[in-house]
């Protein structure tokens, strides 16, 4: 199924560069907006103070076929964002396909997060902040059991920050905003227990204690919403229990000036026109962006279910200004700015 950009969304702004809007029926112009009229569809004006590389869903795999594919594709993704200017990048969760594999008899395979390592280290001047999703913690819940050799020293934390950089949840500064990334440490139902539930208070408490900051805030899984779209059957799978659900959201709303980055469904930039919350909304009275997956975005087929191809892969490219957020639509297959995927999000700092 071909998508096309048929119409306007709200938040959506011409993309850098533009020198017109073209309005077109059945193929044919019927009429254009010069840059000089652009008014509110402009791009923000001036240098940026911040600019990150944004992506998803990546699903790094042992180097068979498809998981070279896979790996150049972040190779790449990273390259244009060290060539335009972003001081680092964040990757929404879902970082590698099958997390440690467990093997009784031998252990744990870490070849998945190997990969995952030295496509980091070939970009060692660009930091990359990567929050945990359901497939990097597959098999979580046994990595500290005794394996054949006896070794139950090393934890999943552990092994996340040797070859990731970072644990499950952590904070980084920058230029007065606060980046916060919480993941997910069970691949099922999230934060709904004992110790995923201090995930949860602990992202609250940070919010709370940081009204003076702008705050990002990346997650792996989607918020509900109460749209009623027609994609909200694409949404459901391991999403937050209800009681969580609600602590995020309002922990957010109530902070004034966060925004919620988040992956897991994999939604190509497009799908926005058939569901105008499904790569952004402020339904929940945030701004709330789906980064689209970099390995294999989700399209529907001639029946409106899901589908997912190694053919499409996306990204940002986030400028941050005084005033707003600007997301750059990035097509990493055809290697072209996504106009659908344009948004100019106002959140001051």
């Amino acid at each position: 199924m071909r998508y096309e950009y048929t119409h306007f969304i709200p938040e959506n702004v011409a993309p850098k560069g533009a020198t017109r809007i073209v309005f077109k029926r059945v193929n044919k112009e019927v009429c254009s907006i010069p840059a000089a009229s652009f008014g509110d569809m402009a791009p923000p004006e001036g240098e940026p103070d911040c600019i990150f590389g944004l992506v998803s869903d990546t699903h790094i795999c042992p180097l068979n076929a498809n998981g070279a594919m896979i790996s150049a594709r972040m190779d790449a993704a990273l390259t244009f964002f060290e060539k335009h200017g972003a001081q680092f990048v964040v990757n929404c969760g879902d970082l590698v396909n099958s997390g440690f594999i467990i093997d009784k008899a031998k252990g744990y395979d870490p070849s998945e997060f190997v990969e995952y390592k030295r496509l980091r280290d070939r970009h060692p001047n660009l930091p990359i902040y990567g929050t945990v999703g359901n497939h990097d913690s597959y098999n979580a819940h046994i990595m500290s059991l005794e394996y054949a050799d006896g070794d139950e020293s090393q934890t999943y934390e552990d092994e996340l920050i040797e070859y990731t950089g970072h644990g499950v949840k952590f904070t980084v500064e920058h230029k007065g905003n606060l980046f916060i990334f919480i993941g997910n440490p069970k691949s099922s139902v999230l934060y709904i227990d004992g110790n995923t539930f201090s995930e949860v208070r602990w992202l609250e408490s940070l919010l709370n204690n940081n009204r003076d900051k702008r705050c990002f805030v990346f997650m792996h899984p989607f918020l509900t919403d109460d749209s009623g779209n027609p994609l909200g059957k694409h949404k459901s799978p391991i999403c937050p229990a209800a009681v969580i659900d609600s602590i995020i959201k309002n922990a957010l709303k109530n902070h004034g000036r966060a925004m919620l980055f988040h992956g897991h469904a994999h939604f190509m930039p497009q799908l926005q026109e058939r569901d105008k919350t499904t790569n952004y909304t402020d339904k929940n009275g945030f701004p709330s962006v789906h980064v689209p997956s970099l390995a294999m975005a989700a399209r529907l087929d001639e029946n409106d279910e899901m589908e997912k191809t190694d053919t499409e892969g996306y990204g940002y490219l986030v400028e941050v200004y005084p005033d707003c957020i600007y997301l750059r639509g990035r097509d990493f297959v055809r290697n072209e700015w996504v106009g659908i995927g344009t948004y100019r999000i106002e959140v001051t700092a």
